[in-house]
């Protein structure tokens, strides 16, 4: 049993996605036109992406959202260029789970999905780079000379879910081994269940459903985007058959700033390429990526107790009968203190607007935790 289950993990973490690299290798590049540009027709728009399996279905349907836009807005004067996926690994991406149990605080190093696709189009290497918003880094820890071009829209589904047999945190057995790598999570789920076990489950989604196959875990806590991605595949990439899970209410656990939005970065100074890829961004997704990316950004910038990586900041902005609310969180890695805080905005809400409003709830944030709200968790 543990040698099949062995082929199965290396079926999926390793031969899907080389076999999807390959495919797309052997694809003919795509063209499209694009009015006033400094590239030639042999010059390809060269679009990162990590090699996981999720990574790849995100970046082919940016890439035929670009396509299609442009096929649509075209004129006479363009003229033809082609699209290349380039897959560059990260060191996020782990081949196989790397699980570790330890006493809260969980994760305080940063898991790093962007690095090597940053230095790609800082160097040149690719002209924009696709990532899920929430991996990238808070703004005073990101490269500078990067900037998200386009948001992708409509919005996939912001929430966590839990993964397993369980239906609910109520539901988890007392001492339950649940799998994160997620500092946010882990806090969200500490305040309801302090009995439980974190086990700090770090690699792509992939590895971790094999660590729940496995049994390593009771449960997993992954983002409802991904895996619904991955369930559905699209035309360049496999269907992944899922284990059961279930939608954790936002009530119970607030989603990661920009969570189920994709986006795409390339050089701020790189104007054919944001003028290319503003043709695809999605108003919506855009506005509530960024004030839920500036709350990040206040909180993690103005905390007095520093670590590594990222604060178990949470931040999520919907839209209701009256426009816009923005919810926040702020937790302690253990999950034993808990502030909150809520505001709106009106429903024609600009960019300004968003990041105003995502400051503002930023230092509700920090003007309710106070200065000793994480003394002690490093």
């Amino acid at each position: 049993m543990k040698m099949i289950e062995g082929y199965l993990l290396v079926l999926h973490t390793i031969v899907i996605p080389l076999a999807l690299l390959l495919m797309l290798a052997l694809l003919p590049s795509k063209s499209y036109a694009l009015s006033s540009s400094t590239r030639t027709s042999v010059t390809p728009f060269r679009i990162g992406t990590r090699p996981s399996n999720l990574a790849l279905i995100q970046a082919k349907e940016v890439e035929v959202a670009l396509l299609d836009a442009i096929k649509s807005t075209s004129t006479e004067n363009d003229r033809e260029l082609q699209t290349k996926i380039v897959a560059i690994d990260v060191s996020g991406d782990k081949k196989e789970p790397i699980a570790s149990t330890q006493d809260a605080p969980l994760a305080m190093t940063a898991v790093d999905f962007t690095g090597s696709l940053d230095d790609a189009v800082i160097a040149g290497t690719i002209d924009a780079a696709v990532h899920s918003t929430k991996d990238l880094p808070p703004a005073n820890r990101w490269r500078d000379g990067l900037t998200i071009a386009c948001h992708i829209g409509p919005r996939a589904d912001p929430c966590d879910v839990l993964v397993g047999s369980y239906s609910s945190f109520a539901e988890l057995p007392r001492g339950a081994r649940v799998g994160s790598a997620s500092i946010r999570r882990q806090a969200q789920l500490l305040s309801h269940r302090p009995d439980v076990k974190v086990v700090n489950l770090r690699g792509n989604v992939q590895a971790r459903l094999a660590a729940l196959e496995n049994g390593d875990v009771d449960a997993l806590i992954l983002a409802a985007a991904g895996l619904d991605r991955l369930g559905s595949g699209n035309s360049h990439g496999r269907r992944i058959d899922m284990p059961k899970y279930h939608k954790v209410p936002v009530e119970n656990m607030l989603p990661g700033a920009a969570q189920g939005i994709v986006c795409v970065t390339c050089r701020a100074d790189d104007n054919d390429a944001l003028s290319l890829l503003h043709r695809i961004d999605n108003k919506e997704a855009r506005i509530a990526a960024t004030a839920e990316r500036a709350l990040l950004d206040v909180v993690d910038k103005g905390l007095q107790h520093k670590w590594p990586g990222r604060p178990p900041v949470a931040a999520y902005m919907s839209r209701d009968d009256d426009g816009w609310v923005l919810r926040g969180l702020l937790a302690t890695p253990n999950g034993s203190k808990v502030v909150r805080t809520l505001r709106r905005e009106k429903t024609d809400c600009s960019n300004e607007h968003a990041s105003e409003l995502g400051e503002l709830a930023g230092r509700d944030l920090l003007n309710e935790a106070g200065t000793t709200f994480l003394a002690g968790y490093r």
